[in-house]
């Protein structure tokens, strides 16, 4: 049985990690993020921050194409699961976020959380050690987040800036609300797409499958010594730490070691909710009524829990998905023009 299962599932551990044959064979696929940024004739700056745990992270600045005669707030976008800041720049001057923002006289800043392409370095640890990948979305909220607004805020001499997140992206920001909920103080307001936070329900029968058996997989890749997986490179904590959410009907949770090792961690033998009760930022909500991710249902109900929730508004495209929100070629008309109406708004 041991062996059986085991070779049942490691062809499909590939499936699930993302071993992927196809690339796009246009120019821009070949380029990194600053050099696409500069090749459709905007600005970009390179800055480096180190978090409190040693991970060094890169930050990509898009200075304003277009100065306003208002002073507006410096914009930080955080990208999801699997992915980079790329997911703001990739799709083009014509549809992708960040070149929006800039053009209508925003600061850019495009966040690369740790193990991602950008950020994979670290003070102490080396790339491939076991302990580098030791993370799950948790640390990114109570670390990485923490030391990139207070980059962006530092740099710009704001006080506050606007937080915009897709799927994990959002589900950093309420750890960090939660858990340092000092920096709700600094986000003037926090605008989540499609939000990865207290799912039950998935759409994707490969993410159906990665979720209901995880901990198997993660065993198996731990046996094989394998600690990050594609596209964009992540911890597989990452994708276990969303199982686990699930696992516990939606309940947004600290990462679960096991009822021995949460006695260690916790002091409790299961591990605690986060506390989305401190999180007092103004929250604009927006989920796809498609989403093989992020399941509306789930999205409208954890909606509910926020104390300071402005709007949870569906996108007016009744076949848009996940990725959608960072790669359609309509979204700007259905969704970043609304998004660019509310910053001007809170601005």
């Amino acid at each position: 049985m041991y062996n059986t299962t085991w070779w049942l599932i490691v062809p499909l551990i590939f499936a699930v990690v993302g071993i992927h044959s196809s690339q796009r064979d246009d120019e821009d696929a070949e380029l990194l993020v600053p050099e696409l940024i500069v090749k459709y004739g905007y600005k970009v700056e390179d800055h480096t921050v180190i978090t409190e745990d040693g991970y060094v992270l890169k930050v990509f600045q898009m200075p304003p194409r277009q100065r306003s005669c208002v002073k507006k707030k410096p914009v930080l976008l955080v990208h999801g699961l699997l992915s980079s800041s790329a997911d703001y720049v990739f799709a083009g001057p014509n549809s992708s976020l960040a070149y929006l923002l800039s053009d209508n006289g925003y600061d850019v800043w495009l966040a690369n959380m740790r193990g991602s392409r950008y950020s994979r370095e670290h003070l102490r640890l080396p790339v491939q050690s076991k302990e580098y990948w030791d993370f799950s979305w948790h640390e990114m909220g109570v670390y990485d987040l923490p030391a990139i607004i207070d980059l962006v805020l530092n740099a710009t001499n704001f006080k506050k800036l606007f937080y915009i997140g897709h799927s994990q992206g959002v589900t950093e920001f309420f750890v960090m609300a939660s858990i340092r909920p000092e920096y709700n103080n600094k986000i003037a307001l926090m605008t989540g797409l499609s939000p990865a936070v207290a799912q039950t329900r998935f759409r994707s029968p490969i993410l159906s499958f990665a979720c209901n058996y995880a901990h198997t997989i993660k065993k198996t890749l731990d046996f094989y010594k394998i600690y990050e997986f594609l596209p964009q490179r992540s911890s597989f904590n990452q994708l276990l730490h969303y199982a686990q959410v699930a696992a516990s009907g939606g309940r947004f949770q600290w990462f679960d070691y096991g009822r021995k090792g949460n006695l260690e961690k916790y002091g409790s033998s299961e591990p605690p909710a986060y506390n989305l009760t401190a999180s007092t930022a103004p929250v604009l909500i927006y989920y796809g009524l498609n989403d093989w991710m992020v399941h509306p249902k789930d999205a409208k109900k954890f909606s509910t829990m926020l104390p300071n929730l402005i709007a949870a508004i569906p996108v007016a495209n009744r076949k848009f998905n996940h990725m959608d929100f960072v790669l359609a070629t309509n979204v700007r008309k259905v969704l970043y023009e609304k998004i660019l109406l509310m910053l001007d708004k809170y601005n």
